[in-house]
């Protein structure tokens, strides 16, 4: 059933042509609205998971930001340990970091051994 040529409309006055035409034209019609139908139905669907996929995007976006501003807190306290060890034991930052960066690898790498 092809539904993308255009209609021509058909000039007789015999029932039987019209009446075998209308017959042809419900079909189309009907098998118009099923797909119509079925279209709706996906269009519908997608537009639910949209919907459910933008609340979950902002549900993460929340959670992120709240741990991204943890995490600045958690390198500000770092930072601040970093600078009254190194007043207290008068040691270099940058050396005290570099010793600990050393350590943290090793720690990883024996983790990831086991």
């Amino acid at each position: 059933m092809s539904i993308n040529k255009p209609e021509e409309e058909i000039k007789t006055d015999e029932i039987e042509v019209l009446r075998k035409d209308y017959k042809r034209l419900l079909n189309k019609v009907n098998f118009i609205k099923f797909q119509y139908a079925k279209v709706k139905e996906i269009v519908e669907n997608n537009v639910k998971k949209m919907e459910f996929l933008q609340e979950e995007n902002n549900r993460l976006s929340c959670g992120y930001k709240e741990e991204k501003q943890k995490n600045s807190w958690y390198k500000f306290c770092i930072n601040k340990v970093f600078e009254c060890t190194s007043i207290l034991f008068n040691f270099p930052i940058e050396r005290l970091k570099s010793i600990s960066a050393r350590f943290i690898e090793s720690t990883k790498e024996e983790i990831n051994k086991e």
